[in-house]
């Protein structure tokens, strides 16, 4: 049903492209394709996503493990995630834009985007690791404390157990928000050697390059598929195994 869903959607991209009949408003999905494929060809187009990929990671494994290690504590120590909690919201609720705008003042142009992702995924994390301890049964405590588990033990039956299935959410939902983040801010900063940049460079030639526009985004959305898929398989070998 998915397949054949997107085999409509692209049949009416393309009949919609060809009736339109205007490429630099809306090319057809074949043109795209072809955009798409001749991007490999360049080696250019690998130093881009790489350093697009490099910000992405960095900025993504930060914001996971403190968030993560904050989020544990917060979910343990009330008085620890009221404190933050301030934190938390104002760079939850923050637009996106406004907070570009104001770390270019702040930082270097390569930076932005790192800072930026590490914002998107950071409260994400923190949140769904708080509530997911929080939300841990106090009786399984109580039953643990009285058959004498040592910390390892609680950690391994009790804990894992019960923050893994979450923690694998998160991470899965999180990094395609990172993704669309670091890139929005490589192209409002003008990041050098990126994917964001590139975009920008195609949308600049309205006439010739918005099918080359169409295909950077056709290969961000591909990249966010390719490492959800493969959170996704973590995720349920390791879940399967401490379930």
């Amino acid at each position: 049903i998915t397949l054949l869903s997107l085999a409509v959607i692209l049949g009416v991209w393309e009949l919609a492209a060809f009736l339109l009949g205007k490429e630099y408003l809306l090319p057809r999905f074949s043109q795209v394709t072809v955009e798409f494929f001749r991007l490999f060809g360049e080696k250019t187009f690998y130093v881009n996503l790489g350093s697009t990929l490099a910000r992405c990671l960095i900025g993504f494994v930060c914001a996971y493990f403190l968030g993560f290690s904050l989020g544990v504590l917060g979910g343990k120590v009330p008085s620890f995630h009221a404190a933050l909690r301030p934190v938390v919201s104002f760079l939850r609720v923050t637009p996106v834009m406004a907070l570009t705008l104001l770390i270019m003042v702040w930082f270097k142009t390569k930076t932005t985007p790192i800072i930026i992702g590490f914002i998107m995924v950071f409260p994400m994390v923190y949140e769904t690791i708080k509530d997911s301890v929080s939300s841990i049964d106090r009786k399984t405590l109580d039953v643990a404390k009285v058959y004498g588990f040592s910390k390892g033990e609680k950690i391994k039956y009790v804990y894992l157990p019960s923050i893994a299935p979450m923690a694998f959410s998160s991470l899965i939902s999180s990094f395609g928000l990172n993704l669309k983040a670091v890139i929005s801010a490589e192209i409002l900063s003008y990041a050098p050697k990126s994917i964001g940049i590139s975009m920008y460079i195609a949308k600049s030639d309205i006439f010739e390059g918005t099918a080359l526009l169409f295909a950077y985004v056709l290969v961000a959305v591909l990249l966010s598929g390719l490492f959800e898929l493969c959170f996704t398989l973590i995720k349920n070998r390791v879940c399967r195994h401490l379930l």
